[in-house]
């Protein structure tokens, strides 16, 4: 049974208005269906589309490129940035001026935090901004983080004082895990309101970080080691085409209408290459969307319209030929001869297969010994017909492809992202998958399957499932 939450429902152009109510998710996304249906123009007080408020025990957590869009929310910054100012020099907190790239952090610091306590008062008035102020988190060197340091745990405290009343704050707690959250103070809800802000009047910075180059994982490690890496070409070609495919992204209508704490403003994507080589790897990262499961997916709009899902099929095999060059003469790569019953343990095999060097990994599922539990030595059985079924690429078995394959894969969507941004249409990645609004599914095939074919030399399956 799907969990219930206390929401209120407002739509200014029928009688679901001001609606105080108990009603789980699928049935929130039939009342908003219904009036997305009827184009109802009122149907809109926060992000576009619908009100909702809901309780959760998780905090959302601090976004460091949160920053002033409008010259409201601007004004509203440098006012802060003077009151904090004043506050250090009338207590004396300060000794000396800052210098003038300690004045730049300051600067942004303070904006991203008042800048995220205003974003969530918007979408989330009894909500907060989780932030771990330990010394380790705030010690990172990812340029993504450049104004998390020691002196952002001391301007929280400073603006959550009696004086200045920006904030409020919770101490985290090291013995229950729980870190430090703030939201909007007295003063800031009041100036909020003043101005009449809306979450229009905010944006993301414009991602520095959009091309990653990681060493080879050692010791178990979960990810390489970040490498500094020239700025050839190469780079400077991956670099251009994330940064247009996040410009476009930054101007779209990308909503999330589900019951999750989830942050839809963080949209902007990059691109991680692996084993120190910019063709190991290249898989695109950073999106909201890529980590949620696929019954939260299903709650996604662009352009008031909800996403539909277009997956490449076989992914991994149909790669495999390419890099054989050798043609395809199958229509399913994963459907073995007299093994049909168990597609979907053959192809966990298969994959393993193209992606292990040591045969001691590929194990036989068990629910291929209990699809065929009168078969004799299944294991070796079903590895030689595999083995007869792709003679082709029978040398990429027992090789570690997954990096190659992975670039492969991004290279594609990569490719298609730039088609379809061309033709006015916003995607979302997810590897070897892409979101798209429904109306635009059948051109987004077309474009899925023109791209594969110039890059491969081969034809590709695309499925589409409306979520």
């Amino acid at each position: 049974m799907a969990e219930n939450h206390k929401y209120f429902f407002s739509c200014d152009s029928c009688t679901y208005s001001r609606w105080s109510i108990h009603k789980s998710s699928w049935q929130k996304r039939l009342i908003y269906r219904a009036c997305i249906a009827k184009k109802h123009p009122k149907l809109c007080l926060i992000k576009g589309n619908y009100s909702l408020l809901f309780m959760t025990k998780r905090d959302r957590f601090f976004n460091p490129l949160r920053q002033a869009k409008t010259a409201s929310a601007k004004t509203l910054i440098a006012d802060v940035i003077n009151q904090m100012q004043n506050y250090e020099r009338h207590l004396g907190l300060r000794k000396r001026s800052r210098k003038k790239r300690d004045l730049e952090i300051f600067n942004r610091q303070i904006e991203a935090i008042i800048c995220e306590a205003v974003h969530r008062h918007l979408t989330g008035a009894d909500k907060r901004i989780a932030i771990s102020l330990s010394n380790r988190h705030l010690s990172r060197k990812d340029s993504e983080s450049s104004i998390l340091n020691n002196t952002l745990s001391q301007n929280i405290k400073n603006l959550a004082t009696p004086e200045m009343a920006f904030l409020e704050v919770q101490a985290g707690n090291q013995k229950t895990g729980e870190v430090t959250s703030f939201w909007a103070g007295k003063r800031l809800k009041t100036r909020i309101n003043e101005r009449k802000l809306t979450y229009l009047d905010l944006t993301l910075e414009k991602s520095k970080n959009v091309l990653e180059l990681r060493a080879e994982k050692v010791n178990g490690q979960a990810k390489g080691r970040l490498i500094k890496y020239p700025e050839t070409e190469l780079a400077t070609q991956y670099r251009d085409e994330m940064e247009q495919i996040n410009a476009f992204l930054r101007s779209a209508d990308i909503c999330y209408h589900g019951d999750k704490d989830i942050d839809d403003s963080r949209i902007e994507l990059k691109c991680i290459f692996n084993n120190g080589s910019f063709e190991q790897g290249g898989r695109v990262y950073g999106g909201f969307w890529i980590s949620m499961k696929s019954e939260d997916i299903r709650d996604i709009t662009i352009d008031d319209e909800w996403v539909v899902s277009l997956d490449y099929g076989q992914m991994a095999v149909r790669l495999a030929y390419s890099l054989a060059k050798a043609p395809i003469t199958f229509d399913d790569g994963y459907l073995i001869p007299n093994w049909e019953k168990a597609r979907e343990a053959t192809k966990k095999l298969i994959n393993v297969m193209l992606n292990s060097t040591s045969s001691n990994e590929w194990t036989m599922p068990k629910k291929i010994q209990k699809l065929y539990p009168y078969r004799e030595n299944i294991e070796q059985h079903l590895i030689a017909d595999i083995y007869s079924f792709h003679k082709p690429i029978t040398k990429l078995f027992g090789k570690t492809n997954g990096m190659k394959f992975m670039f492969m894969e991004s290279e594609i969507l990569v490719d298609v992202l730039l088609r379809l941004n061309s033709k006015g249409i916003v995607a979302l990645p997810i590897h070897d998958c892409i979101l798209v609004k429904e109306s635009a599914k059948n051109i987004a095939k077309e474009v899925m399957l023109k791209a594969f074919k110039e890059h491969t030399n081969l034809d590709a399956t695309v499925a589409i499932e409306a979520l």
